[in-house]
C-alpha cells in the first residue's frame, strides 16, 4: 500500500499507533505489579474492572 497510496499508508500508521497507544494503557491498568493480567476468568467488562479493584484493595466489589 505503500507505494501506491503513500496518503493512506500515513493515516493508518497513524490509527495504528493510537491503537497500540490504547493497548498499552488498558493493559497498564488490568497487570498486577507482578506483571499477571488481572481480567483473567472475567465474562465482562465491568467483571475485569471489578477484579482489577479487588487486587488492588483486597476486597471484592459487588458487580
Amino acid at each position: 500500500m505503500e507505494d501506491s497510496d503513500p496518503v493512506s499508508n500515513d493515516m493508518l500508521i497513524g490509527h495504528l499507533h493510537s491503537l497500540e497507544l490504547f493497548h498499552w494503557f488498558v493493559r497498564a491498568h488490568l497487570e498486577s505489579p507482578s506483571g499477571t493480567l488481572t481480567d483473567a476468568g472475567a465474562a465482562t467488562a465491568k467483571q475485569a474492572a471489578n477484579n482489577r479493584v479487588a487486587t488492588r484493595t483486597g476486597a471484592r466489589r459487588k458487580s
